[in-house]
């Protein structure tokens, strides 16, 4: 039986090592905490806190960008079809419908994977979004009078 030459701790415990000296894992722990350097890992906890402060102010914007998608996207196509370009029920339905559709929310997060500027990707969503307003309400009520 090999017993740690510190601390008298048998090696028949389960999952203890020993180093070349004979010194048991929890007594080279002890001395390894010793030599920390706590200041500088306390400097580094306080980065990392900063670090996720502001990835909960992106995942603040990704929601407000997603309620916009969600809600008032197709609030705005409803207004477009029914009194704008006055499309039929069954055209405009299926027009809001794929309004609904969570889009926007997704090219916030792959932008965000991607360490893209959380304003520019703010920015092209909101972009994309008018410009959908208006042009999927008028292709619709253009190809609804065809028929």
């Amino acid at each position: 039986m090999k017993i740690c030459k510190k601390c008298v701790q048998p090696d028949t415990r389960p999952g203890i090592f020993f180093n070349q000296d004979g010194i048991c894992g929890a007594c080279i722990w002890e001395n390894t905490k010793k030599n920390i350097d706590w200041d500088l890992r306390e400097k580094e906890l306080k980065k990392i806190s900063e670090w996720a402060q502001k990835s909960t102010e992106r995942f603040e914007v990704a929601a407000w960008l997603s309620f916009c998608k969600l809600v008032l996207h197709p609030f705005a196509v409803c207004i477009a079809v029914f009194y704008i370009f006055k499309v039929e029920l069954y055209p405009a339905t299926v027009m809001i419908a794929a309004a609904s559709l969570p889009v926007a929310g997704n090219i916030f997060m792959v932008a965000q994977h991607y360490n893209v500027a959380p304003k520019r990707a703010s920015a092209a969503i909101f972009l994309s979004t008018v410009l959908s307003i208006f042009t999927v309400s008028f292709t619709v009520a253009w190809v609804s009078n065809i028929n």
